[in-house]
């Protein structure tokens, strides 16, 4: 909650651009923080790092106000493991 706190606060700044990247893949917090949910996260920038863009850096990070948020998405569960 620091994190999130801090960088928004940033955020409301004059003349500021502030990314909040939440690379806690185990329970990634941010979107629950903040209320919002997003289809992609921090693992697929990580994973096509090769091909990012202006065009998918913005369909990447998902915009709260004034602060960009890079988010984590739920862990997924591979039911083979048990």
């Amino acid at each position: 909650t620091l994190a999130a706190n801090f960088a928004w606060a940033l955020s409301e700044q004059p003349n500021q651009n502030v990314l909040l990247a939440d690379a806690d893949f185990s329970s990634g917090t941010t979107g629950f923080f903040f209320n919002i949910e997003h289809a992609f996260g921090f693992s697929d920038a990580a994973h096509n790092d090769h091909a990012l863009d202006e065009e998918s850096w913005t369909r990447l990070t998902k915009k709260h106000r004034k602060l960009d948020l890079l988010l984590s998405r739920a862990p997924i569960v591979d039911p083979e493991i048990n």
